[in-house]
């Protein structure tokens, strides 16, 4: 009996974003991660606090982004899926969501600032001030306690209570349990003057007053450190001016949104106006600013042919412009979501730091259980003393001294508001916002936290030649037929009707072997015949092999089997170079020229000889980059004589010729071997693609390829040549200094993070109490929670001014 079985069916993966709102610190990025991932379906998500997203890669067969968003909205966690639609001209942008959201926080903190204000007021007389019969008054103070907690503190105390109805307790939890607490031990105070309890209602005002305002300030900064990306995806223009099918040039056009133009459509584009597309200019002539994407202030002419890019500023003329990419696949669209996928991916540390925060408040409300515990059975026996009446302290005349109920209670109340998980989930968001923020002005793209730490530990850097170190624009400066006596022979035997000399047959059968090829060395060979005006003969069986040569057959009077490139592809081929051949080579390699060898019938015909320049700032950037301490490694497909001219030349530290492409990511891999080293490599983006992928760090020079896009730990932004001002060496320091910098801004928070809550919890719980008599009222605890928030955030707007007086 045949027995069959049905494979199972590929599961459809793909990924998608949400705008998640209402997560205040890390532990809610923890909490909002942990639920996600409870779904079936999700494989994988990544939540950043300060872009407030979350990245997920689900399978479309079992879950669907709606119903996710769904989920979290029930949760506490306003959240919808972004999508083409969702991000036109009629959607609220990022911008617009920040400032509903601050207007918010103005509004509760200007409440919450009146009813502290009231509460003071109250309290002059303490201070030597005249006593105000009414604003002295328990009752009055319970009225202003009371409005804190219904009015601006109403959503806080929901938000923290549904955390903790739902496992997942977050800053808002402790807080309305502080806030809460206060307010209920002071109202039993009230009500039942029998306990010999004092009355605090200030502290619910004062702690919401100081927490108010606290987010409001980190809101600002955090605003700030996200204006360079706001700042990004305003440079995409909402509509551009569709041209008819008759595209006249006095057509003015009909506006119509950009996201419904179309590859191959004209759009108008006026002075003074942004251009809404990427394509080339079919009409007109003008000037464009592309600093925005390039950070290059000097505009660029552009005529007839010539691409321009979407967000980048028209200045002088009209011009109509044959659009080329849609605009969700537009340079500046690809850009801003490389920057945002940049903004999710995690540093390690952040991971743990997260981890960390995820059971931060369940461990922050065991400690202050464990402190009521302690002072209450234990702590007031031990020292007795502590109950003596603080000098100064407010207790609207109803006792005398601290019960030890009150007292505990206080401690652990202040232990529950001074621990702060924000400081903790902002440390490394708000630097990695700020860093690419400043990366992309500058035309740099860090692609992530983890690319961050891993510059922070390399140790050695390698460089392509070819369109890295140099210019990428070889040269053909000079070509011979060998032996030129044969060769001038055959030439009149094989192309009598030409009468071509044998240099130029020999350079006609190169160019049209090479005129498929898009490598730089074929490209010149193919101008040097333009300028010959030589005519390419017909030709069939190419054959590529990456890093060593071509392989084609060549009709002239009869068909020539032509081979075309380094000395290893003649080799293969069973081409022998002559004594007076390799004398030849060794002399032009030493003047730091590349050489192709041609060979014919199996015989070898000449060769070509080519100079690529040395690009202008490659010296200084290697000097430079061996005082950063880094060793420098040129990888090369070139002769060892033109490797160590090269090298010799730039002074960098060794290198290894003859490699080809693949054996470029080989190299990688040993370099990689050495203890404690991570390897860079500097590379094009195109032929380097397997070591940029390969290397702890890749960095490409060539940001306009979706190859390097994907690739490339950083890339330097800059489209195809004539586009945008090309990326030079300087801007892989700058990308270098960048990337450490921002790591270093990393370390700083968490260490301030780390570092704050280990101080402050043990010195809120009491520690100072008994030698010093020092203890941490809740609402200077308050204060001090909601200070740490801003100076982490702030240390991250630093980053700014380090960089500028660092350059």
């Amino acid at each position: 009996m045949l027995m069959t079985q049905s494979l199972p069916t590929p599961t459809a993966r793909a990924t998608a974003t949400l705008d998640v709102g209402g997560m205040k610190c890390a532990g809610c990025v923890k909490a909002v991660e942990r639920q996600l991932q409870q779904n079936n379906g999700v494989v994988a998500a990544s939540v950043n606090l300060v872009a407030a997203v979350a990245v997920i890669e689900y399978e479309t067969t079992e879950v669907n982004p709606d119903t996710l968003a769904e989920k979290l909205t029930a949760r506490g966690f306003p959240s919808q899926p972004r999508s083409l639609e969702s991000q036109t001209s009629s959607a609220p942008t990022l911008a617009d969501r920040r400032r509903i959201e601050e207007k918010k926080q103005w509004w509760q903190l200007a409440i919450a600032s009146a009813l502290l204000f009231l509460s003071g007021l109250g309290h002059w007389h303490h201070l030597g001030g005249p006593e105000i019969p009414l604003l002295s008054d328990v009752w009055f103070h319970w009225g202003l306690a009371t409005l804190a907690l219904f009015i601006p503190g109403r959503e806080l105390i929901i938000d923290g209570l549904r955390g903790l109805r739902y496992g997942i307790p977050n800053m808002n939890t402790l807080v309305g349990l502080g806030t809460l607490s206060a307010y209920f031990t002071s109202l039993a105070a009230l009500l039942l003057p029998q306990l010999g309890w004092e009355c605090f209602f200030e502290e619910p005002v004062m702690l919401l007053g100081f927490i108010f305002l606290g987010r409001t300030l980190e809101g600002r900064a955090r605003g700030k450190a996200s204006a360079a990306m706001e700042k990004l995806i305003a440079l995409q223009p909402p509509i551009a001016r569709l041209l008819g099918e008759t595209r006249e040039g006095e057509d003015a056009g009909i506006e119509i949104p950009v996201e419904l133009i179309r590859v191959g459509e004209w759009v108008r584009v006026l002075p003074g106006e942004k251009i809404p597309v990427d394509g080339e200019i079919a009409m007109g002539k003008t000037t464009v600013d592309e600093s925005m994407l390039t950070g290059e202030f000097t505009p660029v002419t552009k005529a007839l042919g010539d691409r321009v890019a979407a967000g980048t500023f028209n200045q002088s003329g009209a011009i109509v412009v044959k659009v080329l990419e849609e605009s969700h696949n537009t340079l500046l669209a690809r850009i801003v979501a490389a920057v945002e996928d940049a903004q999710t991916r995690k540093a390690p540390m952040q991971k743990l730091a997260d981890t960390v925060a995820g059971y931060f408040a369940y461990g922050v409300m065991t400690i202050a259980t464990l402190v009521f515990l302690f002072w209450y059975f234990l702590g007031i026996h031990l020292w007795p003393q502590v109950l003596m009446p603080v000098m100064g302290e407010i207790t609207h005349g109803m006792v005398a001294e601290t019960s030890p109920l009150l007292l505990s209670l206080k401690l652990a109340i202040a232990v529950l508001v001074v621990s702060c998980p924000c400081a903790l989930g902002l440390a490394t968001p708000t630097a990695i916002l700020v860093g690419t923020g400043i990366g992309a002005e500058r035309g740099i793209l860090i692609k992530g936290g983890d690319i961050l730490e891993r510059v922070h530990r390399l140790g050695i850097i390698v460089f392509d030649k070819t369109g890295t170190l140099t210019r990428g624009e070889p040269v053909l400066t000079d070509w011979q037929a060998t032996p030129p006596q044969e060769r001038e022979s055959k030439s009149e035997a094989t192309n009598t009707s030409t009468k071509l000399s044998a240099r130029n047959q020999l350079l006609q059968i190169a160019a049209t072997v090479e005129s498929g090829s898009n490598h730089p060395l074929g490209t010149a060979i193919a101008l040097e015949a333009q300028r010959q005006e030589l005519t390419l003969l017909p030709a069939t069986d190419f054959h590529t092999e990456p890093g060593l040569g071509v392989r084609a057959t060549v009709t002239s009077d009869r068909p020539l089997n032509v081979c075309l490139g380094n000395g290893d592809w003649l080799a293969e081929n069973g081409i022998v170079l002559s004594e007076t051949v390799c004398e030849e080579s060794d002399r032009q390699a030493q003047a730091g020229k590349t050489l192709v060898y041609i060979a014919i019938d199996g015989e070898l015909a000449g060769w070509f000889a080519f100079f690529d320049a040395l690009r202008s700032d490659a010296k200084e950037t290697i000097a430079r980059l061996q005082a950063m301490g880094l060793e420098t490694i040129l990888a090369t497909g070139d002769r060892p004589e033109v490797a160590e001219a090269i090298a010799r030349e730039l002074g960098i530290d060794r290198c290894v010729p003859r490699v080809r492409p693949e054996q470029k990511a080989q190299l990688i891999q040993t370099l990689q071997q050495q203890p404690h080293t991570l390897v860079a490599m500097v590379g094009d983006g195109i032929n380097d693609a397997p070591a940029l992928a390969c290397a702890d760090v890749g960095i490409s020079l060539q940001g306009s390829t979706d190859i390097a896009l994907e690739t490339a730990g950083i890339v330097l932004l800059a489209p195809s040549k004539g586009t945008l001002a090309e990326p030079t060496l300087a801007s892989a320091i700058a990308a270098i200094q960048l990337s450490r910098a921002t790591f270093g801004k990393i370390r700083q928070n968490l260490f301030w993070a780390l570092g704050y809550n280990s101080i402050s919890i043990p010195i809120a719980a009491g520690v100072l109490l008994p030698s010093w008599g020092i203890v941490l009222n809740p609402a200077v605890a308050a204060a001090f929670m909601a200070f740490s928030s801003v100076a982490v955030v702030t240390n991250s707007l630093l980053l700014r001014y380090q960089l500028r007086m660092s350059r």
